[in-house]
């Protein structure tokens, strides 16, 4: 969804000079360590008009170092 929230004022609310990764649909921030800074980077996304699974996700489990995550993004097709 369109927001209107530009780069910098995500980079400027997570206190970050770049995203960790990014591939032209996502960007990837993290890791954020500890429940309490996962609050509070939520919480600042949020203030900045994003909206938590429309705009933005967070993955937080404890796994081993062997299994790694993959994320894509898929346009939602309107019916």
């Amino acid at each position: 969804m369109e927001r209107d929230v530009r780069l910098a004022s995500v980079l400027s609310a997570l206190d970050l000079s770049e995203p960790l990764d990014e591939d032209g649909e996502l960007l990837t921030f993290g890791p954020f360590f500890g429940g309490e800074t996962l609050t509070v980077v939520h919480r600042r996304l949020v203030e900045l008009g994003l909206v938590y699974v429309d705009d933005f996700f967070d993955l937080f489990m404890d796994h081993p170092e062997w299994l790694e995550f993959r994320v894509a993004f898929v346009r939602a097709i309107s019916k």
